[in-house]
């Protein structure tokens, strides 16, 4: 349904429209999972992450909350295909209270 993925509150530029600096993010393999991580200069800023991934050239995200500083993937998608599908890049983007969103920062794989 059109509540499937979880989504952001969209930006109030009236209130402020400056977006938090983008995190500083680095990855690292682990069996079969792709731990990303990141940090950031300002936390205060920060009310949430999203962190973006693609497979077969189509982005995925996952919005997290203003505490985590990593999340871990599997470095293959499953879907429909008996093939697995490897994930290419990565993207992480700190987000403000009032929804302004940094700059992505796309690291390929």
């Amino acid at each position: 349904g059109p509540y499937r993925k979880e989504a952001l509150v969209p930006a109030s530029p009236w209130l402020d429209n400056t977006a938090p600096e983008a995190p500083q993010v680095t990855n690292q393999t682990q069996n079969d999972s792709l731990l990303i991580s990141w940090t950031h200069g300002q936390p205060d800023d920060v009310f949430r992450w999203v962190v973006y991934y693609k497979a077969a050239n189509r982005w995925e995200y996952q919005i997290l909350n203003r505490k985590d500083r990593s999340l871990a993937i599997k470095k293959f998608t499953g879907g429909s295909k008996p093939t697995p599908i490897p994930v290419t890049a990565i993207a992480v983007a700190a987000v403000d209270r009032l929804g302004n969103e940094s700059v992505l920062k796309e690291i390929q794989l």
